[in-house]
């Protein structure tokens, strides 16, 4: 069992029997199904970026915290790398664009803890990812 499903799924179960909330409640208050809900507290499914925000949102928790919980970046987490590597405006949205990239994007969910020396390697990464999409779009 992964941990960051199983992390993810502990804490919206405990959320929930803290609320006195039944599974089947909190399906019909989120409209997510009731046996998804269930793995995911389980550890059997990994959340969607939409699920969490979804849950987030109807439960009025937050959001970015949850997204961290299920192994994802958070939503404001990417400025601080787009910060850092210095790029001009139109790298940083072709950079933008790289990094929201669901292929692309877990590859990049620890930033915040990471040492210097490994975002200096995804900083890299990123260079390359860049020449190879510009060499490819040619």
């Amino acid at each position: 069992m992964n941990e960051k499903r199983n992390k993810i799924g502990r804490f919206i179960k405990k959320y929930r029997q803290e609320k006195e909330m039944s599974l089947r409640a909190l399906s019909e208050i989120t409209g997510i199904s009731f046996s998804h809900v269930s793995k995911i507290e389980r550890g059997e499914h990994t959340p969607s970026k939409e699920t969490i925000s979804i849950i987030a949102n109807k439960l009025d928790l937050d959001e970015n915290e949850l997204l961290i919980m299920s192994g994802y970046t958070p939503n404001n987490g990417l400025d601080e790398l787009y910060t850092s590597a210095n790029y001009g405006d139109e790298k940083t949205k072709e950079l933008k664009e790289l990094l929201n990239d669901p292929q692309t994007e877990l590859m990049f969910n620890n930033w915040r803890n990471m040492s210097d020396e490994e975002r200096r390697e995804v900083l890299d990464t990123i260079e390359y990812l860049h020449f190879k999409r510009k060499k490819e779009k040619k």
